[in-house]
């Protein structure tokens, strides 16, 4: 008898130093009649993809008025394809520089990155809390919630524009993963397109209105508020 089988379900990562086992069973019983690990053909596993990115002023300002070499907050937010589950890790690589600290009200000392979300912080009743850091243009989130397929995370980070690129920051690649082992990967995501410093499509206002509210701890402006830009 030749048994065929198919539409075996992909691990939620790619593993490594796996076997593959197949076994034929009595119903109820669970007794093995028949077992295998050898296959004719390699069996391989694939990782996920991030289903989406963002990358955008925190506080609603326009791309087409941030030329390269701006300093300013912005938030940053995937969608995962497949779970995660608590503990595992997320690393985003940008094409900014987002390791500036800046003072977060009741947090001492200043940070470079905060999660935006406080209903991805933790599980029910666990004490150890979702986490993300930067380190030049890289952000590791630690300790992620379990999330199922279509869960976003939210960071905010203070990110200095690349001063290499004429017009665009963007997400160069997202991973999550268990461990070492790969859940989902998303590469050149979530573009901002900036405008540039001088030459067509230069920024003609000096004045910037914020689109949201402000919670940053000096004064808190509120949407509508507007910022001259002068030379220094």
């Amino acid at each position: 008898m030749k048994l065929g089988i198919k539409g075996i379900t992909n691990p939620y990562a790619v593993l490594s130093g796996y076997t593959w086992t197949v076994r034929t069973q009595r119903f109820q019983t669970g007794t093995i009649i028949e077992e295998t690990s050898t296959f004719t053909s390699n069996l391989v596993t694939t990782k996920g993809t991030i289903k989406a990115a963002t990358y955008a002023s925190s506080w609603g300002v326009a791309s087409t008025n941030v030329p390269k070499d701006s300093i300013l907050f912005m938030d940053s937010s995937f969608t995962i394809e497949n779970a995660v589950y608590d503990g595992n890790t997320a690393i985003l690589v940008f094409t900014d520089d987002i390791s500036n600290t800046f003072p977060v009200t009741g947090h001492s000392p200043a940070t470079d990155c905060y999660m935006v979300d406080a209903s991805q912080l933790s599980a029910s009743g666990a004490t150890t809390w979702t986490t993300c850091s930067a380190s030049t243009s890289t952000v590791t989130v630690s300790n992620l919630k379990h999330g199922s397929s279509g869960t976003i995370y939210k960071f905010r980070v203070l990110a200095k524009l690349d001063t290499n690129s004429a017009s665009t920051s963007q997400i160069t690649s997202i991973t999550t993963k268990s461990g070492a082992n790969t859940i989902d990967y998303g590469a050149n995501m979530a573009a901002f397109a900036r405008a540039p410093a001088t030459g067509t499509g230069a920024m003609t206002s000096n004045v910037i209105t914020l689109g949201t509210d402000a919670d940053v701890g000096i004064g808190d402006p509120t949407s509508g508020t507007e910022f001259v830009i002068s030379a220094g």
